[in-house]
């Protein structure tokens, strides 16, 4: 009996962060248009993973943010706390859409779908957005972050390519093998 009730106990606590992991993409259109606020940021302080123990990875972690432009909305430019999923490092820029409006009471921005946060390596320029309806703004970011990750991606396929030895031998002068450097067996 002790055992049934741990394990329903377990269940009920971890309902609210499996709530979290449920969101659904909804597309860009539908974020764009459901999402009180949409701003640009960077990330100034986070939480330190070494002090949440035990903490499940499903836990919204809160950080410390700054405003850079304001796309959509009434926030201003400036500090703000971020609550989340996406764990952000200080430096950090990305896109955000709110999940629901800030109340003078609450100076949190509620990005808690992992979705509603979009890494942004390199910061555009407002001049590449000025003059762009709302969802031209997000479409050029997206376009930015989809090819910096064909970036990523085929990088790290090389790097793959490379620990598993995968990679394309080479023709040394005066040598009658083919060999890779650092080739053979460990």
């Amino acid at each position: 009996m002790k055992k049934i009730l741990f394990i329903l106990a377990l269940a009920a606590s971890l309902l609210p962060a499996a709530a979290f992991l449920t969101g659904i993409f909804p597309g860009w259109d539908n974020l764009i248009a459901q999402s009180p606020d949409i701003v640009i940021a960077r990330c100034v302080a986070t939480q330190d993973r070494s002090n949440l123990l035990g903490a499940s990875f499903a836990a919204p972690v809160l950080s410390q943010i700054e405003v850079l432009s304001v796309l959509k909305g009434n926030l201003k430019t400036g500090p703000l706390q971020l609550r989340s999923l996406y764990w952000p490092h200080p430096g950090d820029y990305f896109l955000a859409f709110s999940g629901y409006t800030l109340t003078p009471s609450n100076n949190v921005f509620n990005a808690i779908e992992e979705y509603r946060i979009l890494p942004m390596q390199r910061l555009i320029s407002s001049n590449q957005l000025a003059g762009n309806s709302l969802q031209e703004q997000v479409r050029i970011i997206v376009r930015q972050r989809a090819e910096d990750l064909d970036r990523e991606i085929a990088h790290a396929k090389e790097e793959k390519d490379r620990m598993e030895g995968r990679v394309k031998p080479l023709v040394f002068p005066g040598s009658s093998t083919n060999k890779s450097p650092g080739s053979g067996t460990f």
